[in-house]
């Protein structure tokens, strides 16, 4: 059995305006729009001494405006994969969590959708308790 890596998530705020200017674009989950606004972005990627736990992976919760930019530069492949979700985290370097439009967090590939957490809440918790939980699922 592997290791757990526990994080401890260091928020920072989102700008409403940002996450109006999303809404404009793409529809986006309340719950994914109460938790920005309640808690903000984050990295998921230390623990409670601010140490690394994982080199490999990023663990960020995306900001409104960097949702923006994914989506303004997808290719077709990627506005299809897209369609199941909005991307909202990224786990390694441009490989993306959805969150659905009911509230769940999944991951899709090559057609496959696994379900990783059956809410946004249940994610980070999961999450901040092995910061590579995930890795199971897939």
């Amino acid at each position: 059995m592997s290791e757990k890596l526990s994080v401890v998530p260091k928020y920072y705020p989102v700008n409403k305006d940002y996450i109006s200017r999303l809404e404009g674009i793409v529809f986006v989950p309340e719950s994914l729009k109460l938790f920005w606004v309640e808690h903000g972005t984050s990295f998921f990627n230390r623990d409670e001494n601010d140490e690394l736990v994982n080199e490999d992976a990023l663990n960020v919760m995306l900001s409104p405006d960097e949702i923006i930019d994914i989506l303004e530069n997808a290719d077709e492949d990627d506005l299809e994969t897209y369609k199941r979700g909005l991307p909202f985290f990224e786990r390694y370097d441009l490989c993306y969590f959805l969150i659905t439009a009911a509230g769940q967090v999944i991951n899709e590939y090559n057609g496959k959708v696994t379900v990783i957490a059956d809410s946004i809440d249940d994610f980070v918790s999961k999450l901040t308790e092995d910061s590579s939980f995930y890795e199971a699922l897939l």
